[in-house]
């Protein structure tokens, strides 16, 4: 996970303004700082001599101010705003492109699935199904189990006990819940 957030880190060290101002990237960064910041936590919480890092976690949160779950539905809603406008396709917008030109970073499986939960929020169900359906195709095949952490540098999903491909079954399952209650909505 930490390699994963030092190689978001490098890329928008090269141009900070340019890198925080694409609203691709802003929307990738706080929901990295809303819900990944938690699953991290949890992680520290749980590990064996983990006085320091407990330590250094209540140190960090004392001097810094975290984006809150408004910002990150603020900046979701700015995302949708600008594909209604431009009629932008979510798989082009997932993979950072906006007609064909790479604008920002990659999109995981979660986010796109996240995007498509605030989109089902707002009662925008035909939106909210497109990125359900993105999230859905981000998925790795079943033959690539190994990758799924790459696919979804977000979110570390649990396995669960006894299952092999029990990553996958459970993102899957995430996935095809939400785009049955959106269909169900619709």
């Amino acid at each position: 996970k930490t390699e994963q957030i030092k190689t978001i880190n490098d890329v928008a060290l090269t141009d900070v303004p340019k890198y925080v101002n694409n609203p691709l990237n802003a929307l990738t960064m706080l929901k990295r700082f809303t819900s990944d910041w938690h699953i991290l936590q949890q992680y520290a919480h749980n590990v064996n001599n983990t006085k320091k890092i407990v330590q250094n976690l209540t140190n960090t949160r004392k001097s810094l101010k975290f984006p809150s779950e408004s910002d990150f539905d603020e900046a979701a809603g700015n995302l949708l705003r600008i594909q209604g406008i431009y009629q932008l396709q979510p798989e082009g917008l997932a993979m950072g492109e906006v007609s064909g030109v790479k604008l920002g970073s990659t999109m995981s499986w979660s986010d796109c699935l996240e995007i498509g939960r605030k989109s089902v929020q707002k009662g925008d169900f035909m939106i909210a199904k497109f990125w359900i359906e993105a999230a859905l195709g981000k998925l790795p095949s079943e033959g690539t189990k190994s990758t799924i952490m790459s696919a979804n540098a977000s979110k570390e999903m649990p396995t669960i006990n006894g299952v092999g491909s029990s990553v996958i079954e459970k993102a899957r399952l995430e996935i095809m819940e939400a785009l049955v209650t959106t269909e169900f909505r619709m």
